[in-house]
C-alpha cells in the first residue's frame, strides 16, 4: 500500500513485540528456524521473544570443521548463534573431511570458454550412453550472471531437464541492444522540409538485429539491399511503410513523452509478434520473457511520468538517460522446477542446498566472493556503530555460503578466467588458497590453453554454381 519500506515493517514488528495485536498473531503457534546464519537486529529480537515464550526451536548448519574454525570468517556468527539459540533436539554430527572430496581447479583464458569446459565436465559426469539421470545431484554455480546464456547453449543434449534459479541482467539481453539502436536512431534523425530521414548506419543495425530478422527478415533484407544499392546516407520513412512492424518502428519523436509512449508500444508489439511467430510453446520463451520484463519497466515509468509531466518538462536526452538508469540495475528472475533436472543457479541461490557434484564458474577474486560494496551515503564508522552491515559482514556471509556449499559435495570443479587484460587480474579466488594452504587440501590444477597456429595459405577458389551466381547478382 506504499505505506512503509520492508525494513520499516521489520523494525515496527521488532519494537512492538509486546503489543497485543502482534502477540495475538504469534500466540498458540510453534516455530522452528532452520539454516539461518547472519541475523539482523530485528531477527534477533523476534527470536529472543519467541524463545522466552517457549515457542521457538533453532537448528544451525555448522556441521563441518571449517564452519566452526575461529580462524575462518565463515564461523563469524557460529558461537553467538549456538549459545543464544541452542537446539532442543540433538542431531548427531556426520564428519565430512575435505580430504575425502575431489577438488579440481581449471584455468581458462576466456569467459565463455568456461561454459565449454562445463559442457565437457557434464559429459563426463553423464555420458550419453549412460542411464544415469540423477541430474538433480549436480549444480552449475554462476557468480557472473552474464555466463547464463552461453551456459544454456552449451549443455549436453542428454541432459533433458534443467532448472534455472537466478537472475539475468536486463542490460545484457538482446532487447536492450535493440533499444540502444532505437535511442541512436532518434538522436541521429534529420528533419527536412519533406519529413524526417534516418541515418543509414543505425537503420542497418536495426534491420540486422535478431528480433527484426526473426519477424520480418524478407522485408528487412530487401530494404537493406536497396539502401546499399542506392548508396543512401539518409532514408525516408516511406521505404519502411510496406511492413507494419518496421512502419511502427521508424517513427520520428518530437518530445520525451511521445518517445516513451512510442517505445512502450513498440516493445509491446515486438512481444506480441514473437508470441504469434512461436510454433512451439517454449520456442522463443527467453526472448518473450526479455521483452515482457522491459515492457513492464517502461509501463511503470510511463505511469509515473503521467503524474509529473504537468510540473516538469523533459528533453529526449534526459528521457533516454532515465530509461538507461532504470534498466541498468534490473535483473530478470528465472524460476523453474527445483525438484528435477540439472540445477543452474547464482551464488545466493545455493543457500541451504547440498549437491554431490559442483561446477563453480568465474571462481575469480572479486567475483567469487563479490567485492564488498554498499551503495550508501552512510560512512563505515557509522555503519559499524549502529550495527548496519559492513564489508566484514559481507565477507563473512560469502565465506559461510562457500564452505557450507562444499561441505557435503563429493566432486567440486572450480573454473576461473585466467586472462590478465582489460583490467582483469586473472587471480583465483581467496577460497582456493585457503583450501590449499590453510587446510592442506590436495587440489588438481589444470591450465587449458588454445591451440593457435597460422594456417597454411591455400588458393582462393570459388566454383560458379547457379546458387553462387544468384548471390553475385545482388552486387551487380
Amino acid at each position: 500500500e506504499n505505506l512503509a519500506t520492508e525494513a520499516m515493517i521489520f523494525r515496527s514488528i521488532a519494537e512492538n513485540l509486546n503489543d497485543e495485536k502482534i502477540n495475538s498473531a504469534f500466540s498458540g503457534k510453534k516455530y522452528v528456524f532452520i539454516g539461518f546464519n547472519a541475523l539482523n537486529p530485528c531477527e534477533k529480537a523476534l527470536f529472543v521473544h519467541l524463545q522466552k515464550n517457549n515457542q521457538a526451536d533453532f537448528y544451525w548448519d555448522y556441521e563441518s570443521d571449517e564452519l566452526q574454525d575461529p580462524d575462518n570468517l565463515s564461523s563469524a556468527y557460529f558461537r553467538e548463534n549456538i549459545l543464544k539459540f541452542p537446539s532442543k533436539l540433538r542431531i548427531e554430527k556426520t564428519h565430512n573431511s575435505l580430504n575425502n572430496k575431489t577438488f579440481e581447479i581449471i584455468a581458462i583464458p576466456s569467459a565463455v570458454g568456461q561454459s565449454k569446459e562445463a559442457f565437457r565436465l557434464l559429459n563426463n559426469l553423464f555420458p550419453s550412453e549412460s542411464e544415469n539421470k540423477n541430474w538433480i545431484e549436480t549444480a552449475v554455480v554462476l557468480p557472473d550472471e552474464n555466463l547464463l546464456l552461453p551456459m544454456l547453449y552449451s549443455l549436453p543434449k542428454q541432459i533433458e531437464n534443467v532448472n534455472v534459479t537466478m537472475g539475468f541482467p536486463l542490460k545484457s539481453t538482446p532487447v536492450s541492444g535493440l533499444v540502444e539502436h532505437i535511442f541512436d536512431l532518434q538522436k541521429r534523425l534529420r528533419k527536412t522540409a519533406e519529413g524526417a530521414t534516418f541515418y543509414f548506419q543505425t537503420v542497418q543495425s536495426i534491420l540486422h538485429h535478431p528480433y527484426i530478422q526473426l519477424l520480418c527478415k524478407a522485408d528487412a533484407e530487401a530494404i537493406s539491399e536497396k539502401i546499399i544499392r542506392e548508396n543512401k546516407i539518409f532514408s525516408e520513412r516511406e521505404i519502411f511503410a510496406k511492413n507494419p512492424l518496421l512502419n511502427e518502428l521508424f517513427v520520428p519523436c518530437e518530445d520525451a513523452i511521445q518517445f516513451l509512449e512510442y517505445l512502450t508500444n513498440l516493445v509491446k508489439k515486438l512481444y506480441q509478434s514473437i508470441q504469434n511467430v512461436s510454433e512451439e510453446k517454449n520456442q522463443y520463451r527467453l526472448e518473450s520473457n526479455f521483452l515482457y520484463q522491459y515492457y513492464i519497466t517502461l509501463n511503470r515509468l510511463r505511469d509515473v511520468m503521467k503524474k509529473t509531466t504537468a510540473e516538469t518538462e523533459f528533453s529526449l536526452d534526459t528521457m533516454i538517460r532515465i530509461i538507461r538508469q532504470l534498466t541498468s540495475g534490473l535483473s530478470i528472475p528465472f524460476k523453474g522446477e527445483p525438484l528435477d533436472g540439472l540445477q543452474i543457479m547464482g551464488t545466493l541461490e545455493t543457500r541451504g542446498l547440498d549437491f554431490e557434484n559442483l561446477i563453480i564458474c568465474s571462481f575469480n577474486e572479486g567475483i567469487f566472493p563479490k567485492r564488498s560494496f554498499s551503495a550508501s551515503f552512510i560512512p563505515y564508522n557509522l555503519r559499524k556503530a549502529f550495527e548496519l552491515p559492513t564489508s566484514e559482514n559481507q565477507d563473512a556471509i560469502a565465506a559461510y555460503n562457500f564452505y557450507r556449499l562444499i561441505q557435503r559435495a563429493k566432486r567440486v570443479f572450480f573454473l576461473y578466467d585466467a586472462r590478465t587484460e582489460a583490467g582483469q587480474t586473472g587471480e583465483i579466488s581467496r577460497f582456493a588458497f585457503q583450501l590449499q594452504y590453510h587446510y592442506g587440501v590436495k587440489i588438481n590444477v589444470k591450465n587449458l590453453v588454445y591451440d593457435i597456429r597460422f594456417s597454411e595459405k591455400k588458393p582462393i577458389e570459388l566454383s560458379k554454381t547457379p546458387d553462387v551466381q544468384q548471390k553475385h547478382q545482388k552486387f551487380i
